[in-house]
């Protein structure tokens, strides 16, 4: 039986279409791709749009004036296939249209793996991406030693500039939060952000990606300690983070749960007793997009039952936050070998990096 993966957008609002068409812009009305193995995707699309389609040359473009003729033409098309939709983006309106017409669908979310999980030479480009960063972040280390008025702004502008210069594309900037800002997962500083002219954490998030096709993001989260030694309790945390995250990379094998992955990196921070601390699951996929449409290490957020396959990569980033104090992050990459074990993709950050105050 044939197995279809029906991709239903308008507007570039579907998070794969990026990924799966180089040129392609939806306009405001519904289209209908279809993406099978070995045939060309085929798309359903209205005659007034039509050209958009057409000139993406990535496409079997048929269009229609009408919803009854394109539904119709796209119910017969499918029919005695096993057609996979996105129900986690799909709009419910049009699921129950398609299975009113007698098209049972299916959710896509474990066949998505086959879809857009990357190639080994898109893994390539995220180890290279991943070298660039551990560039940036190393010249960061030298740069800051020189700066004798700094802040959370001025560390982003001098990151954008770094990742232009190493030839990597990003989307939205970087997260650089000092203090207790560093217990906020996805701060945003405003205008200039903190100062940074006293001693205490500082947290860089940054990820990039080449500018090439099908390139995949690097995804890394830094822990610094300006000024001074780190403290026992900023010890205790980053080691238990340090643990949870060696503990999750160990429970990767065939066959195991993203779900589980989780479990095993939330255990050590539960039993260190930073339970109330945890605010996030404990990693992501990633392909063309930085939170990609594969796997995630999460049994909270989105409980996820899918296992991992051969070259997916993803971000594994146990955290604890203490409000009001300081968080620490430890974000590093991996890559499922064909023998279902995982491989580091980037050095490891496995104790504070010291930055003297200028």
């Amino acid at each position: 039986m044939r197995s279809c993966y029906l991709l239903v957008d308008r507007k570039n609002t579907h998070p794969g279409l990026e990924q799966l068409f180089k040129k392609l812009k939806t306009g405001s009305r519904w289209c209908y791709i279809l993406v099978e193995p070995n045939r060309k995707p085929k798309a359903f699309v209205y005659k007034i749009e039509e050209e958009n389609y057409l000139a993406s040359h990535e496409l079997d473009v048929e269009s229609f004036k009408t919803k009854k003729d394109l539904m119709g033409a796209l119910v017969h098309y499918v029919a005695n296939a096993e057609v996979f939709v996105d129900y986690d983006i799909v709009p419910f309106k049009i699921v129950s249209e398609l299975e009113a017409l007698g098209v049972k669908t299916q959710s896509a979310e474990s066949y998505r793996q086959k879809i857009f999980c990357p190639d080994p030479s898109m893994v390539e480009t995220h180890i290279e991406a991943n070298l660039r960063l551990e560039k940036i972040i190393r010249r960061f280390i030298d740069w800051f030693g020189t700066q004798k008025e700094q802040s959370e702004s001025a560390i982003v502008d001098w990151l954008m500039q770094q990742m232009e210069k190493e030839g990597l594309e990003t989307v939205h900037h970087p997260i650089v939060a000092f203090k207790e800002n560093s217990a906020l997962p996805h701060y945003c500083h405003t205008g200039k952000g903190a100062p940074i002219d006293t001693s205490g954490p500082l947290l860089i998030d940054l990820w990039g990606r080449l500018k090439t096709p099908h390139a995949v993001f690097a995804d890394r989260t830094f822990m610094f300690m300006v000024g001074r030694e780190p403290n026992r309790e900023e010890v205790d945390v980053l080691q238990a983070v340090l643990e949870a995250q060696k503990r999750a990379f160990g429970a990767i094998q065939k066959g195991i749960e993203g779900q589980d992955v989780d479990r095993a990196a939330r255990a050590v921070l539960i039993e260190r007793g930073y339970l109330d601390h945890i605010y996030h699951r404990v990693g992501h996929s990633i392909d063309r997009s930085l939170h990609g449409m594969s796997m995630h290490f999460d049994s909270v957020e989105e409980p996820d039952s899918r296992a991992p396959v051969p070259n997916l990569v993803l971000s594994l980033e146990p955290a604890v936050y203490l409000e009001g104090k300081f968080g620490v992050r430890l974000e590093s990459n991996l890559v499922v070998e064909e023998s279902f074990n995982p491989k580091w993709t980037n050095p490891r950050q496995t104790d504070w990096i010291l930055l003297p105050l200028a």
